[in-house]
């Protein structure tokens, strides 16, 4: 064990009689500049769009919400109070960025079986600071691992395909930002069928992709993709596409041509036949 490492939470926790102790405030700080000098790596490594994880117990999201963050100093108490740390760990990605970089957000579209944990209209109203912040692009999903939500971040076979879609739906309504929808989109024509529904921006998927590694492309080029069951297993990569991808398009320009139509930014790629690098790696065929 690394004698060094540290697990950061918004305040002391006891879990299975080890104490945790709470971050400081020099702390907060400190992971907010690493924030700022992570973006400009990502940068400096040629990612063409960065995400900024404020869901599922990060610590970002431990400060945003009431479940978690008891904090009574000036970092916990009201929903600005909690939104401030996220927040700053936000702007400090903008400004270490371009101006033309994508900068998206994950978050959950509430707190599942968490006492006082976030609800829809508190996440809607932080999407709407974070939008001020800098955050082009939601991408919202559901979960959290301290209680049994933790069933929703890889969803079991029992839940209805497209469960989280019509929170998606109304958060892109309500904060009038793109927005991704997540969660049991196991077919290529569930995405499809949930946009005529309910307008929501777009979709992305993991557990397809591990099944029928070539997914994305075939989805892409409009071929048959096989159909996925949800299984219970570690989210292994998501690839976020078009609903309206034609065989006319390759997976990396319609990806990229994607990303530009939902933010407004134009942001050439790193090389003329490169794929976006925040995409996992298209297969040959």
């Amino acid at each position: 064990m690394d004698p060094k490492a540290q697990i950061l939470v918004p305040q002391t926790m006891s879990v299975h009689g080890f104490e945790i102790p709470g971050i400081t405030v020099e702390q907060i700080h400190e992971v907010i500049d690493c924030y700022g000098k992570a973006a400009a790596r990502c940068v400096e490594a040629g990612y063409d769009c960065i995400e900024c994880h404020c869901a599922h117990n990060y610590l970002p999201h431990s400060f945003l919400s009431a479940g978690l963050n008891h904090r009574d100093d000036e970092w916990g108490g009201s929903l600005e109070n909690r939104a401030k740390f996220p927040l700053a760990c936000i702007r400090a990605i903008r400004e270490n960025i371009p101006g033309d970089m994508p900068l998206f957000m994950r978050i959950g579209a509430f707190d599942d079986c968490l006492e006082n944990g976030m609800t829809i209209e508190d996440t809607i109203e932080f999407c709407k600071m974070a939008r001020e912040a800098g955050v082009d692009v939601l991408d919202v999903s559901r979960g959290n691992i301290v209680t049994a939500a933790n069933a929703l971040e890889v969803p079991p076979i029992d839940l209805k395909p497209g469960f989280n879609i019509d929170n998606a739906a109304r958060i892109r309504r309500e904060t009038g930002m793109p927005t991704i929808g997540v969660g049991r989109i196991n077919t290529p024509s569930s995405p499809r069928r949930s946009s005529r529904t309910t307008r929501s921006t777009s979709w992305s998927w993991a557990a397809p992709s591990s099944s029928t590694p070539s997914s994305a492309t075939r989805r892409a080029r409009a071929r048959r993709t096989a159909s996925c069951i949800a299984w219970a297993a570690t989210r292994a990569a998501w690839t976020a596409l078009p609903t309206c991808a034609t065989s006319s398009t390759s997976p990396a320009c319609a990806t990229r041509s994607w990303a530009t139509s939902l933010t407004g930014r134009s942001r050439p790629p790193t090389s003329p036949s490169a794929s976006p690098s925040w995409v996992a790696a298209w297969p040959a065929s």
